[in-house]
């Protein structure tokens, strides 16, 4: 279920992507690698927190970018 999710995830990520790419590099892979940390070392609530803060990081990014006109400019 857990890849099953993360595949989802992931064609809807490529969506900014590819409008928008590059901008979160760095925040994505410190967001990732704080959540396998936690998986690896059996922290389920502390994987729990890492998944949540970074869907929060990346919701916050989308609706700040969509609200700055990504999609309108992108369809010009």
């Amino acid at each position: 279920m857990l890849a099953e999710t993360i595949a989802h995830l992931r064609v809807l990520c490529r969506l900014f992507e590819v409008v928008d790419p590059f901008n979160r590099i760095e925040e994505d892979r410190i967001e990732h690698l704080a959540i396998l940390d936690a998986y690896i070392a059996g922290d389920e609530k502390r994987a729990d927190e890492a998944v949540l803060a970074h869907l929060r990081n990346l919701a916050r990014y989308t609706l700040t970018r969509l609200s700055n006109g990504l999609v309108s400019d992108f369809g010009s």
